[in-house]
């Protein structure tokens, strides 16, 4: 079970609850809102708590200690009155942030169908093209399978980057 930290001033009596250590992002989960039921996910509050007890003594105090319990049950929580605001305006950032690259891989899809259809309708037209010399008719032929070939592979492309396997985007 990971442990769970919280930053305290004893100059000013207040703390700040980190929530747990998470190595792979290098940052605390940050604190936590209860009507939210999440945590901040950003060091936002961290940096506030640092900026404004700048010069004072500050530690960081692990949970299941006495100095922990101690502390929750004495000491004001920094910003308390704004914590659930600022877990309300990271989720939806992160929200908005969700649906913008959906559209933006929506996008992506849109063009890549786009461009699969010009290149099948070059190839077509290439195709229907005549010719009255061999060189001509090999010409016209090398640019049929190369323009194939290139719609073979953004249909590839369009395969791999569909939201769910084996559907193109509506």
């Amino acid at each position: 079970m990971q442990r769970e930290f919280m930053l305290i001033c004893s100059y000013c009596d207040e703390y700040t609850l980190l929530g747990c250590y998470l190595p792979k992002q290098g940052r605390f989960q940050g604190e936590h809102s209860i009507v939210h039921n999440r945590h901040l996910e950003s060091d936002a509050l961290l940096c506030k708590f640092l900026v404004a007890h700048v010069g004072h003594p500050v530690r960081l105090v692990p949970d299941r200690t006495d100095e922990y319990t101690s502390a929750l049950a004495r000491l004001t929580r920094f910003a308390e009155d704004d914590i659930d605001r600022y877990v309300l305006e990271a989720k939806l950032a992160a929200e908005a942030h969700s649906r913008d690259r959906e559209f933006d891989q929506g996008l992506g899809q849109l063009q890549l169908l786009i461009l699969r259809q010009m290149l099948n309708h070059e190839a077509e037209t290439v195709s229907r093209t005549p010719s009255l010399r061999e060189a001509d008719s090999q010409f016209l032929l090398g640019k049929q399978q190369a323009l194939e070939w290139a719609a073979q592979t953004v249909e590839e492309i369009i395969r791999k980057g569909s939201p769910r396997p084996g559907r193109e985007p509506a």
